[in-house]
């Protein structure tokens, strides 16, 4: 096999890996009528209550959502847990709205449905986040 077969066919399976991978997970449920997006990591962390600092805002229907890194809970109780966010909502009864999450250089893009309080959601663009309801 040729170097140069063997490098397309390495760039290609890094590709495919990194499409593959997942950071965060999300879904979203109803709670006290309100809608609430709940945002997980795939990555375990030292102390129990780590946090992910992120800063929303809405751009006509779409939420824009800014993943800027983790918190650490002082005090630490060691455990292995993976950091959590909740994310209040602002989203109709019967409703379509479009999620951008942005995390280092990448941003994925969701479409979110609300139909009666049952929440659904679709990639756009998904190459960090999975929906997990």
């Amino acid at each position: 096999m040729s170097a140069k077969v063997l490098f397309i066919s390495f760039f290609i399976f890094t590709i495919f890996c990194r499409a593959q991978h997942e950071d965060f997970s999300f879904y979203i449920e109803t709670k006290g009528g309100k809608p609430l997006l709940h945002l997980t990591s795939s990555e375990t962390f030292p102390c129990a209550g780590y946090g992910i600092k992120v800063k929303e805002l809405w751009n006509l229907d779409t939420l824009i959502i800014n993943i800027r890194g983790f918190v650490q809970p002082q005090p630490c109780y060691q455990e292995m847990e993976q950091a959590k966010e909740a994310v209040p909502l602002w989203i109709k009864q019967k409703d379509t709205t479009y999620i951008n999450f942005r995390w280092k250089e990448n941003e994925d893009a969701w479409i979110v449905v609300r139909d009666e309080g049952i929440f659904s959601a679709q990639p756009l663009r998904s190459s960090f986040t999975a929906w997990k309801p």
